[in-house]
């Protein structure tokens, strides 16, 4: 056998010449580059900000930078601490003549994988946000609708009560483990927001006012199984 190498055999000299030289960045690009991960630095600093005067006057300005180049995500799933309990939502819809209908919010673990896939944004809703302090301000908006989603025009909404029922999560315990299927039940109770029904928060339009016309919604196809 030759141990001669053939024309195709790469050498340091080959080498050398193989990869094109580029001609570095002009000042322009630079001056470009630098300005956008500026930019982006600031406005994630802006973003991780507390709720304080600089956020507030700061904030219109950054928003939009954040969502175009995507530095709205949160990584804070293990931050500031863990949640100890395990828990859901539900809902008592309660009627004038002082009958209840019980409402039960999206609860994945009774969901197939392929209805976990489709409703995602919905477990992120009523999981990770509507729950929690924070999110009061859209309380009013869920009661809204869920009265609305159930009206009768004989017999009509008066209230809706929002209750989160949750109960401490099982410590792991090798010799006694609770698996995800066997879980507590939720017996700690805790109403949440009451809000008292009014006639305007009905659909007028007649085209709209059954409520099979609010079925449509993603909040209601969901419905407790």
């Amino acid at each position: 056998m030759s141990k001669i190498p053939d024309d195709n055999s790469p050498s340091v000299e080959k080498e050398f010449d193989f990869a094109v030289e580029k001609e570095p960045p002009s000042n322009f690009w630079k001056l470009v580059v630098s300005a956008f991960m500026f930019i982006y630095v600031a406005s994630v600093v802006i973003w991780c900000f507390d709720d304080i005067p600089f956020k507030k006057e700061l904030s219109p300005l950054s928003h939009w930078i954040n969502i175009a180049d995507g530095g709205v995500q949160y990584w804070g799933l293990f931050s500031p601490d863990v949640r100890y309990v395990i828990y859901h939502e539900t809902a008592l819809v309660s009627y004038k003549d002082g009958t209840m209908k019980l409402y039960e919010f999206p609860r994945m673990q009774k969901l197939s994988h392929w209805e976990k896939f489709k409703h995602e944004k919905l477990r992120k809703l009523f999981g990770d946000n509507i729950p929690w302090p924070g999110y009061e301000s859209f309380l009013p908006n869920i009661a809204q609708f869920l009265a609305a989603s159930n009206q009768d025009p004989k017999n009509q909404p008066a209230m809706v009560t929002m209750i989160f029922n949750s109960t401490k999560n099982p410590k792991p315990d090798p010799d006694h483990w609770n698996y995800r299927d066997n879980l507590p039940f939720h017996n700690e109770k805790f109403v949440q927001f009451l809000y008292s029904v009014r006639e305007n928060d009905f659909v007028n339009d007649k085209s709209n006012s059954t409520p099979d016309a609010h079925k449509q919604s993603n909040l209601r196809v969901l419905e407790a199984k």
